[in-house]
């Protein structure tokens, strides 16, 4: 467990000079920490201090059965200190930082007790920091930190959209508050709250009916696009390389229509609620400032249904989400989206049948 991921992890995430101590006895009691492994490595590194977790722990809520059950019981033994004794779970220390400052990662003053949270294995793996104030034992701040050889774009291009929106002062996402784009390291503001439901709720189409602009753009221009992104990919077969072009060459309606800030992984795992009721998403790594109204709706419904294999309706609710487009122009970006989402399913090396037959149907 203790391997080159962990050591990596160390190295650029924790301030210069901290370093994994072969005697956990002899580090601080704040220097002391469980490793809570996941399918393919380490997926949590948090404080054996439960006063520092618990917290962060608590806003965090799988969705498939399994892993909500195996979830709960990892966080109560957690609260109740008994974490230690579940299996796979490692004591780690790790000496040094709370003398150094933290600087790297945007956070002033006295050193942070972190929560790290360790992404999936590959080119864009990163490790997200909850720096927890050590006086007040309140999260004020999340940093992102690159793992993988391409995960810093993908930061940095957050940071971007985050400052963008900022400006907007519309209280739509995280406020930016730090980046250094040489290491490809940037922070946000720590929100607090729970994270939704997975039914598609009233206050969800209210925030997503918020994110129009001023910005027009045509479906078709989108369609181009996604289309010359089809014609750089490589590990596709050739039948559905021609299947996919075949369905983009029908989307050629040319009507502007308003952009909308597309959030592109608007899930309920990256969705928070807070206590007041106000919508907030995290994670906008995958956003387009100005792209397709309703694609982050189709998203949400249809990457729900193609991971739990369960239907789900697509039928528009009433309100202003989809108020003044045609349907031609609705199915087109449903059509759209599901060409969008099978490339990304693609690129990823996975399986993307269930995106082709939903086009199958469409086309």
């Amino acid at each position: 467990m203790i391997n080159d991921l962990m050591h990596k992890i160390v190295v650029n995430c924790f301030p210069s000079g901290s370093q994994i101590a072969e005697n956990i006895n002899e580090v601080a009691p704040e220097e002391r920490f469980w490793l809570i492994p996941g399918r393919n490595g380490p997926r949590w590194l948090i404080p054996q201090d439960r006063r520092y977790g618990a917290a962060v722990l608590k806003q965090w809520r799988p969705y498939g059965l399994f892993s909500q059950a195996k979830w709960e019981i990892l966080y109560r033994a957690y609260c109740s200190g008994l974490l230690g004794s579940v299996p796979k779970i490692v004591s780690v220390g790790v000496a040094g930082f709370m003398s150094q400052q933290w600087g790297h990662l945007g956070w002033d003053g006295d050193p942070p007790v972190p929560i790290v949270y360790i992404g999936t294995r590959g080119l864009t793996q990163k490790a997200v920091l909850s720096l927890v104030d050590q006086h007040s034992q309140a999260t004020n701040l999340v940093a992102k930190v690159p793992l993988g050889d391409n995960a810093s774009k993908s930061i940095l291009h957050e940071f971007d959209v985050l400052a963008s929106l900022a400006e907007e002062n519309l209280g739509l996402a995280p406020r930016p508050y730090f980046v250094n784009r040489e290491l490809g390291i940037a922070s946000q503001e720590a929100l607090s709250g729970r994270l939704v439901k997975r039914r598609y709720s009233v206050r969800l189409n209210e925030y997503l009916s918020s994110l129009k602009t001023s910005h027009t753009i045509t479906i078709r221009k989108k369609s181009d696009i996604l289309y010359e992104k089809l014609l750089g990919m490589c590990n596709i077969n050739a039948r559905i390389k021609i299947f996919l072009t075949n369905v983009l060459n029908s989307i050629k309606n040319d009507t502007e229509i308003l952009a909308v800030h597309v959030h592109g992984d608007f899930v309920p795992w990256n969705i928070l609620e807070e206590k007041s009721g106000k919508i907030i998403p995290m994670d906008w790594e995958l956003a387009n400032l100005y792209g397709l109204p309703l694609y982050d709706y189709f998203y949400y419904h249809f990457q729900q249904s193609y991971l739990f294999k369960q239907h789900v309706s697509t039928s528009i609710p009433p309100g202003d989400l989809a108020k003044d487009l045609p349907k031609q122009i609705i199915e087109e970006i449903r059509k759209y989206t599901l060409v969008a989402m099978a490339l990304d399913t693609i690129s990823s090396g996975k399986d993307a049948t269930y995106f082709l037959e939903k086009l199958g149907r469409a086309a």
